[in-house]
């Protein structure tokens, strides 16, 4: 995907009476009470968005960045790669991508004081907490599962944990030569191996993860513009 710099000049957006999906209700009680100082920032990067003379708003950012990062042939006509969804405490809603790929993992923008904020998450299928500010990335495969724990808080990605499941060497070897020897993963948590109990534990500490959801509703390139371009 490129990387740019935006310009945007002013846009005026038009009333919509029936496309727009509705503003949801007051943002519900951030659902971590332990979650620690942050340790390292996910990997985002701030596309700047510079207003002529007023405030653009999120809607009208998001739109820009979407036409300059992707053609309107970049994704099939039946791809739905789009959904807002609320990460953070407030009802200006987070802009999530799926880049079509798993190596090409999904995108969650964020719109922070006139700034499009964008973090990048491994392959596809994290799932965050409604208003909670926390992204749960589990999305490894063939044997190989890491867990991230990623907080957005004033327009920034930080990663606030993350631990490790995996077949080790001598388990596999065992599996492959003993019919009768069970699935064995080895767990680790912030780079010390623990039980699959502690590991259990510590995430528990973070979040909650009944609360956890995907996205509910996704959207083509074209029916996505249309929603942010006549947001109101």
């Amino acid at each position: 995907m490129k990387r740019v710099n935006i310009g945007i000049a002013a846009l005026s957006v038009a009333l919509l009476t029936g496309c727009a999906e509705p503003v949801p209700e007051a943002a519900a009680e951030a659902s971590t009470e332990s979650a620690t100082e942050a340790s390292a920032e996910v990997s985002t990067e701030e596309v700047v968005v510079e207003a002529s003379t007023e405030e653009l708003g999120w809607p009208s950012a998001y739109a820009e960045y979407i036409r300059t990062e992707y053609g309107e042939d970049y994704f099939d006509n039946d791809e739905m790669p789009f959904a807002l969804i609320y990460v953070d405490d407030n009802t200006e809603p987070e802009l999530l991508i799926d880049s079509g790929t798993e190596a090409g993992g999904e995108y969650i923008l964020t719109y922070y004081e006139g700034q499009v904020v964008e973090g990048h998450f491994s392959r596809i299928g994290s799932k965050y907490i409604q208003y909670g500010g926390l992204i749960y990335t589990d999305t490894g495969h063939q044997d190989y599962y890491p867990v991230e724990i990623t907080q957005l808080k004033d327009g920034k990605f930080t990663l606030i944990a993350s631990g490790l499941k995996y077949v080790s060497d001598e388990d596999w070897e065992k599996m492959t030569t003993d019919e009768n020897y069970p699935y064995t993963l080895t767990y680790e948590w912030e780079g010390q191996t623990v039980t699959e109990e502690e590991f259990n534990a510590h995430v528990a500490e973070l979040l909650d993860e009944s609360k956890l959801q995907y996205a509910e509703k996704y959207h083509s390139y074209a029916d996505m513009l249309e929603i942010l371009d006549n947001w109101g």
